[in-house]
């Protein structure tokens, strides 16, 4: 049945792919002589987990991060320092991807995170599209190195840890090293190798230990004191036990600094030198949302007005010609959550390798998904959502297909707005 809804969807998709052709069609699906501008007056850099990467937001100066502008052939066609972007940059008409990077990632460095995020526009012909909101994760390993009191007091005062990652970043740690190091993570190569050297109680000892699964995000927080002594080691441990009974626990954590943390986060703000001041910024797109009660009175962000649909009773697919749901959202939408659920295995199975069913339309690629492949479909993503006081959610072309696979089906739609109120509408749907 796989082939099915893939071969339905792909109906789908060409059918408004068609629809949405330009009558000036050119390879490329773009008319050089159109032009269009991008406002990055309202750009605004979100640094995920800020804190817990570099403890203070108020040391984080954007001026000098890279804004780079990358056409869909995956080429370079503008880029700025964030404090020298012109206002209104002028791009043919198409779609392009904003990208903003602290700066070029180090082998190995003190103290030097590298952020990177990156997001689609579209240029109109003729429209000013508004730059928005970049988040940016951490993109590099951030490692860590700790050694408890007693075990320097037991020692000769050489105590080192060498870190190497991807043999060419290094750093030495010592127990008067209170900095992080950051080490730039090679796709495809995920090992790190900590050696410890030291001379405890007159004994000189030596131990490697050898990681294969690092990945950018990550923190490594590398442990070391005399076994025995009252700290609480974590689940991946070590020790040296040499003759003589020299005992020194050796133990790492791995946080996930990547923006998976349920950190409360605020966007970056400031003025840009030579550039108007910031408006009052939106929350985080991507702060994650406490479980809804649809009966509380509080989840008040939105209404919905179903047309061709009930909100209430339960829709039988071969009656349903039109199938929309129209959102309103006074102060505007922060979130638009979807869970779409079913009694038919085949269809959670089929459709489960063509999209998540769980998604957020403003952020598709956090949750598993991909922003044009929903919009292929028809839906509303990204800024069309983002901000918005009114929403289309319009699946008239997705009922039709549950018809292959009889059984009980629904869509739960999610709405938060940028106060952080959110308001719950579940369709149900029987197919026969």
């Amino acid at each position: 049945m796989k082939y099915k809804i893939y071969t339905l969807l792909l109906s789908l998709a060409v059918m408004i792919g068609f629809s949405a052709c330009n009558e000036k069609w050119e390879p490329n699906g773009i008319d050089n002589s159109e032009k269009g501008k991008l406002s990055t007056a309202d750009l605004a850099v979100d640094l995920a987990n800020a804190e817990n990467v570099i403890q203070s937001r108020a040391s984080i100066d954007l001026s000098d991060f890279v804004v780079s502008v990358v056409d869909g052939n995956g080429m370079v066609v503008n880029e700025w320092t964030y404090a020298q972007m012109p206002s209104l940059p002028s791009f043919t008409v198409g779609s392009y991807t904003l990208k903003v990077e602290s700066a070029k990632p180090a082998k190995a460095a003190w103290e030097a995170p590298y952020f990177v995020g990156e997001k689609q526009f579209e240029i109109v012909k003729d429209q000013i599209t508004n730059a928005g909101v970049v988040t940016c994760k951490l993109n590099n390993l951030k490692v860590s190195v700790k050694f408890s009191d007693d075990l320097v007091a037991a020692s000769a005062g050489d105590l080192n840890c060498e870190i190497r990652v991807n043999e060419e970043g290094v750093l030495n740690f010592n127990p008067d090293e209170t900095r992080s190091g950051y080490f730039e993570v090679v796709p495809g190569n995920t090992t790190m190798v900590a050696t410890f050297v030291g001379t405890i109680n007159g004994c000189k000892e030596e131990i490697t230990r050898i990681y294969t699964d690092i990945n950018a995000g990550q923190h490594r927080i590398i442990s070391f004191a005399l076994k025995g002594a009252d700290i609480e080691i974590p689940a991946e441990t070590g020790w040296i036990d040499p003759i003589g009974g020299i005992n020194v626990d050796f133990s790492v954590v791995d946080e996930d600094l990547a923006g998976n943390i349920n950190v409360d986060e605020e966007i970056i703000g400031g003025d840009r030198p030579g550039h108007e001041e910031w408006p009052e910024e939106p929350d985080d797109p991507n702060k994650p949302v406490d479980p809804v009660d649809p009966d509380d009175p509080k989840n008040d962000a939105a209404t919905f007005d179903a047309v061709g649909i009930s909100k209430d009773a339960v829709n039988i697919v071969s009656n349903v010609s039109e199938a929309v749901v129209n959102v309103t959202c006074p102060e505007g939408a922060k979130n638009f959550f979807v869970k779409i659920e079913s009694s038919n295995d085949e269809f959670i199975a089929s459709a489960g390798e063509l999209m998540p069913m769980e998604f957020d339309l403003v952020d598709p690629e956090a949750t598993g998904g991909s922003a044009s492949d929903l919009a292929s479909i028809g839906l509303p993503v990204k800024d069309d959502v983002y901000g918005k006081d009114k929403v289309k959610f319009d699946i008239t072309g997705l009922v039709p297909l549950l018809s292959a696979f009889p059984g009980d089906h629904s869509f739960t739609l999610t709405v938060v707005d940028l106060k952080g109120n959110q308001s719950v509408l579940v369709l149900k749907f029987k197919a026969e």
